[in-house]
């Protein structure tokens, strides 16, 4: 008889460090790539339809590449970079959920560069106490398509690879594909996505960031899955469920998402919340 025991998990009962207070992944705690940054590295192939496609490529973004992205982004580039540390994406892996620290400029100091006398940030930049959670040797393919739009504007979109839009299965040369490379997109031109609907063809793609303690527990969690017997696997699913829901973005391979596939939210920040208040309730 198997008597199976429960990792002992330091960060599964607190929320996850890349969500706001109403769940969702808070924008300022994702590392972000944009389609005018890889696309031209992609090798494009004739993709033609009627409906505005023009080629079509495949780019392999290696972990280096991402590190290098995310470096390029300073701290408080974003209206919710602003909010203090009672904000869960923003509060340092060192404080206490009760902590406080009012973020801004040291009264006094000059600004020789962008992060001089601030507070640090978690999520980006040089101040930045998060990671990416990836290994080394990570790879990620990226499809990026070229539409003709209005002529002459042409514009290049990043398809998301979300398990819906990936192909499965060897390739024509009989390698297997990675289940994280997206197919061709198939939503028309002009065709207007409800929030259930992935819209395929984006401009950024999105990962969440981590703490060390949630990475180092994401690895414990995946190993004392995959350590389960196959017989084992449908008592434990409870089990399993809870800690996928709480880790499951973090489980190699990691994988890009759209901003909806993903959950982001823009715009949260209680300041801008505040603005559309008053202008929805004045009428404007």
């Amino acid at each position: 008889m198997f008597i199976i025991h429960e990792p002992q998990l330091a960060t599964f009962a607190q929320k996850p460090s890349w969500t706001n207070r109403a769940g969702n992944v808070d924008r300022a705690a994702c590392v972000e790539v944009r389609q005018i940054e890889v696309w031209r590295a992609a090798r494009m192939q004739p993709a033609r339809t009627g409906n505005g496609r023009i080629s079509t490529g495949i780019v392999s973004l290696t972990a280096d590449w991402l590190l290098r992205l995310h470096n390029r982004r300073m701290p408080r580039a974003l209206s919710g970079d602003f909010r203090t540390a009672q904000a869960n994406a923003m509060r340092p892996p060192t404080m206490e959920p009760q902590g406080y620290v009012r973020r801004g400029l040291t009264p006094g100091l000059p600004s020789p560069y962008p992060d001089f006398g601030l507070h640090g940030n978690p999520n980006r930049g040089v101040t930045r106490t998060k990671m990416l959670g990836i290994r080394q040797d990570w790879e990620h393919p990226l499809r990026v398509e070229l539409w003709q739009l209005s002529p002459p504007l042409r514009k290049p979109f990043l398809i998301c690879p979300h398990p819906r839009n990936c192909t499965h299965g060897p390739d024509g040369r009989g390698n297997e594909r990675d289940p994280r490379l997206p197919g061709l997109s198939t939503i028309r031109r002009g065709f207007k996505c409800n929030m259930d609907i992935c819209p395929q063809r984006v401009l950024k793609l999105f990962m969440v960031l981590c703490t060390e303690a949630e990475l180092a527990d994401s690895l414990i969690a995946r190993s004392w899955i995959d350590s389960l017997p196959l017989r084992m696997r449908r008592k434990q699913h409870p089990t399993i469920a809870r800690l996928v829901e709480r880790y499951g973005m973090l489980f190699h391979p990691r994988r890009l998402l759209c901003q909806r596939c993903l959950g982001v939210k823009y715009n949260e920040s209680p300041e801008t919340i505040r603005r559309l208040r008053m202008r929805t309730a004045s009428g404007d």
